[in-house]
């Protein structure tokens, strides 16, 4: 069974900065991940990026939404 792409999208530029990281783990413990591929995605300033459980940062895309692990361009199937 292929998994579906999801990026968690959490931060921002307001003080709710906190609360919306907080958030967005809630989704994230919630989701199956024997169905879906989970890529927090955080935004900070001008920054967007999702970084890996081995701390490797991976810069989002603003273009089209998507990240690159190696020579894998990800794209998501639902933000």
């Amino acid at each position: 069974m292929t998994k579906i792409n999801v990026a968690i999208v959490s931060g921002g530029d307001s003080g709710e900065f906190g609360i919306s990281v907080q958030s967005g783990l809630v989704v994230k413990k919630f989701l199956d991940p024997n169905k879906y591929k989970i890529y927090p995605i955080l935004m900070k300033g001008p920054e967007w990026y999702h970084e890996c459980k081995n701390m490797h940062i991976y810069t989002v895309n603003k273009n089209d939404f998507s990240i690159e692990i190696g020579e894998e361009k990800i794209k998501f199937d639902c933000i």
